[in-house]
């Protein structure tokens, strides 16, 4: 369900798949609000339009689920596009095509892909947030919330019952991370939420997820 890559990832970019995405493949999300949440993602793809439909599993991964369902109803993912795209798998979430400070999905240059401004999108004027599932802060009095998304991944020390069926492969729908720096040093210690309730210091790079999805 989720994948996390330490340092900064590189952004795989082809000239070929640029052209053939042309405006790019752009996300409409809508989620419901239940044990199992089913959301769809909505795709424009060479002028044709396809749904895919996903069931969340919240109550196995519930700050992961509430994370991104709260980023959903913030309208985060309206018009991005995949930004990496391979065999076996396609990155979005993460970036626009924006030209002269105006989305222009008919832009078909990588150098008109644009990077999503995530702090500026879920913080409020006043710098307080908009997102209410907080999980990872800067001190221990957690009084710096750094906004980011504790990652309940295995190197969390997080697991859930193996006869779940539940499996990261092909087609499957998961978190992903590019690594920022918090103040320069992504093996920071940071103080998370786990899933549990209690609160325990980890490293930045492991719970560093923000909007981007495999």
């Amino acid at each position: 369900m989720s994948k996390t890559f330490a340092g900064k990832a590189l952004k795989v970019f082809s000239v070929m798949i640029a052209t053939v995405i042309l405006a790019g493949c752009v996300f409409m999300f809508t989620a419901c609000e239940s044990k199992h949440p089913k959301i769809s993602i909505k795709i424009s793809f060479n002028d044709k339009d396809y749904t895919l439909e996903y069931k969340l599993y919240r109550n196995l991964y519930s700050q992961t689920v509430a994370h991104y369902i709260e980023l959903i109803d913030l309208g985060y993912f309206d018009n991005t596009v995949i930004h990496d795209f391979q065999d076996d798998r396609m990155i979005g979430g993460g970036y626009t095509y924006e030209v002269g400070g105006q989305i222009d999905m008919t832009a078909d240059e990588i150098a008109d892909l644009t990077q999503l401004d995530y702090d500026g999108l879920t913080k409020n004027d006043d710098g307080s947030l908009k997102l209410k599932n907080i999980s990872v802060w800067e001190d221990e009095a957690r009084e710096k919330p750094t906004n980011r998304l504790y990652g309940e991944t295995a190197d969390n020390a997080f697991s859930i019952d193996n006869d779940t069926g539940l499996k990261n492969t092909f087609g499957a729908l998961g978190t992903y991370s590019y690594v920022y720096d918090v103040k320069g040093d992504a093996n920071q210690s940071v103080y998370v939420r786990q899933s549990s309730g209690n609160y325990v210091t980890s490293r930045y790079y492991k719970n560093s997820f923000q909007g981007m999805f495999y």
